[in-house]
C-alpha cells in the first residue's frame, strides 16, 4: 500500500529549489566568519 500526495506531487519543482536556497544559505551562513573577519583570514590563505 503506498500513499498518494498529490498536494506534494504539484509543488515537487518548487520544493527542490526551495531546500537548494535553504541548504547555500546555511553554508554561506556557517563560513562567511572565516572570510569576513580579519584575524581568520590570514589563516585562510594558506
Amino acid at each position: 500500500m503506498m500513499l498518494e500526495f498529490h498536494w506534494l506531487d504539484a509543488r515537487r519543482e518548487p520544493g527542490t529549489i526551495f531546500v537548494r536556497l535553504i541548504a547555500g544559505f546555511h553554508l554561506i551562513y556557517g563560513t562567511q566568519d572565516n572570510v569576513f573577519n580579519h584575524e581568520r583570514f590570514p589563516w585562510m590563505q594558506h
